[in-house]
């Protein structure tokens, strides 16, 4: 219920700007109205002083900065009138939502009734509190290569890994290390992150390519990603990359601009 709240308050902030806009432009457009008469391909513009007008004026060809500006302002008179009907109407949604939100039902309940009870529906804070609390049997293969902490004091595989979780963090970003993900196949594999997308409740995977200059792991990364396709996993869809190599270090401000473009898709903050 609060993603559909930010979703509506999200609308009305659309609605504003635009009605600004248009205000602005309906002020300083031309007067009159514009009205148009087609013959075949041909159209010719005429400019009357209302519309309840019964002359016009004909606007020659050369003049047609004044058409554009009269159908502008045409425009921008409809919309204002639409966009004032559409944002009052959300506003009385929201004020709706306040007094019938289902949610409630077990929010208002005694903390022993919660107890006793399991709910229907879960707030996206809750469904995320659930997913993070999960527990799993990592990847223990060259365990012994987790020698660097994260700000959880999860050991991972290398420095640009807890870069990377550190990120995830800082963006509030709900995330699993090396959770074990089973493939149609009957394989498992073990993402180096598992994400939550939270507007869809589904899991997203992001994967660190960090010895590109090795062409023994270019090649293993190639056949990994080529294994992700095979099972539904597409890069850009739900599946993040990031990468780097001796000479090209991981990309932190890109990294960070990825993951805010994530969260701000897959989990509705504005």
């Amino acid at each position: 219920m609060e993603r559909l709240k930010k979703d509506i308050e999200r609308r009305i902030a659309t609605l504003d700007r635009a009605i600004k806009l248009a205000d602005r432009d309906a002020r300083k457009l031309p007067k009159g109205v514009l009205r148009v008469s087609s013959s075949g391909r041909q159209k010719r513009y005429f400019v009357a002083e209302n519309k309840s007008a019964k002359e016009h004026k004909y606007i020659p060809a050369r003049e047609m900065g004044l058409v554009k500006g009269l159908a502008q302002k045409d425009y921008a008179e409809k919309m204002m009138k639409e966009a004032i009907k559409e944002r009052e109407y959300w506003f009385k949604v929201l004020s709706d939502i306040e007094c019938h939100n289902a949610d409630l039902a077990f929010e208002r309940l005694s903390d022993t009734r919660k107890a006793l009870t399991s709910p229907y529906m879960l707030s996206d804070e809750k469904y995320a509190m659930l997913w993070q609390a999960q527990t799993f049997q990592g990847n223990g293969f060259n365990a012994e290569n987790k020698r660097f902490p994260s700000q959880r004091g999860e050991l991972m595989r290398s420095k640009s890994e807890v870069i990377i979780a550190s990120i995830l963090d800082e963006l509030e970003i709900p995330y699993h290390y090396e959770k074990p993900l089973k493939l149609g196949d009957g394989k498992t594999r073990y993402p180096d992150f598992t994400l939550l997308d939270i507007r869809n409740r589904c899991e997203v995977y992001l994967e660190h390519l960090g010895m590109l200059d090795n062409d023994q792991y270019w090649f293993n990364a190639c056949r990994k990603i080529k294994e992700y396709i095979r099972n539904g996993i597409f890069p850009g869809v739900n599946l993040l990359i990031t990468y780097e190599a001796s000479a090209e270090p991981l990309n932190i401000a890109a990294t960070r601009t990825m993951l805010k473009l994530f969260r701000d898709r897959c989990l509705g903050y504005s």
